[in-house]
C-alpha cells in the first residue's frame, strides 16, 4: 500500500520495540504549520515587492491626511486620502503582480522596486507640481481644477501634472495635450485616472506625445505599457470619452 504524505510533514518517533528480527518504530505524523509552503518559499521576492507597495500606499495615505498642501488640494477638489490611495494602488498593482519567476531575476526585482518607489514619489509631488503649474498658467488652483476645458502648452506640460489633473479635476470634459511630450509615464497616469472614472473627460487630445517612448527620429526605448493602459481605460465601463486624437505617436 502506497501512502503519500503532504509536503513539509514529518514523522516523530513515539516508541520502539523489537519483534523477532524486526525493529518496530511507532511513529506520529506531524506538520509544522509555522513553516512556509513551497509556493511561499518560491515567491519570497514577489512578496517583498508586494509588501513594499502596501507600505508606500499607507505612507502616502498618512501624508495626505497630515500635510497642509495635501489638505488644501483635497479641500479644493472634494477628493479624499482614500481616493488618492486607491489611485496609487491601481498604479502599483501591475508592478507587484508579475509571475513569481519574474522577480527571481536580480535586474527585474531591482527594476520593480525602483518603479514602485518612483511612481509613489510622483503622486507625492502633486501639490508641488500643481503649484508650479498654476504659476506658469497665472491661474489659481481651484480655478484650474474646476475648469471644463484644460489645454497645456508643451513648455508647461508635465507628465506628473497630467495624472493629477485627470484624477482631481471635478468638471473637466476636454483635455488638450498636443505635442506636450507626456510620454509613456504621463499616459499611464492619465489612463489610470480615466479607468477609475475619476475624470468626466469627453475629449482627449494626445497628438505628438511620444506615447510609445520612441520619437520620430527613433530615439528612446519602446514600451507599450502606457498604450495598454489607455486601451484598458477606453474599454472600461467608466470611460466617457467621445473623441480621442492620437496622431503623430
Amino acid at each position: 500500500k502506497e501512502i503519500l504524505f503532504a509536503p513539509l510533514s514529518g514523522l516523530e518517533v513515539q516508541s520502539s520495540r523489537v519483534d523477532g528480527s524486526v525493529l518496530v518504530l511507532e511513529m506520529r505524523l506531524s506538520i509544522n504549520l509555522a513553516s512556509l509552503t513551497i509556493e511561499q518559499v518560491i515567491s519570497k521576492r514577489r512578496k517583498v515587492v508586494q509588501d513594499m507597495c502596501e507600505q508606500l500606499i499607507e505612507r502616502r495615505h498618512g501624508q495626505i491626511q497630515k500635510d497642509a498642501p495635501w489638505q488644501a488640494l483635497c479641500a479644493a477638489t472634494g477628493k479624499s486620502a482614500d481616493d488618492v490611495s486607491t489611485y496609487l494602488r491601481a498604479l502599483l498593482e501591475p508592478i507587484a503582480s508579475h509571475d513569481t519567476d519574474y522577480y527571481n531575476e536580480d535586474a527585474q526585482l531591482g527594476g520593480a522596486i525602483n518603479d514602485a518607489v518612483t511612481m509613489a514619489g510622483r503622486v507625492a509631488s502633486w501639490p508641488k507640481v500643481l503649484q508650479a503649474l498654476t504659476k506658469e498658467l497665472n491661474i489659481d488652483l481651484p480655478r484650474l481644477l474646476t475648469a471644463s476645458v484644460v489645454k497645456l502648452q508643451p513648455k508647461v506640460a508635465n507628465p506628473v501634472a497630467v495624472g493629477a489633473i485627470a484624477l482631481l479635476s471635478t468638471h473637466i470634459t476636454e483635455l488638450g495635450l498636443d505635442n506636450a511630450a507626456i510620454g509613456p509615464t504621463g499616459l499611464t497616469m492619465l489612463a489610470t485616472a480615466i479607468h477609475r472614472g475619476a475624470a468626466p473627460l469627453r475629449t482627449l487630445r494626445l497628438a505628438g506625445n511620444v506615447l510609445c517612448g520612441v520619437d520620430k527620429q527613433g530615439t528612446g526605448i519602446y514600451t507599450a505599457d502606457g498604450l495598454s493602459k489607455l486601451c484598458d481605460a477606453i474599454s472600461s465601463e467608466h470611460c466617457r470619452l467621445e473623441a480621442l486624437d492620437m496622431r503623430g505617436n
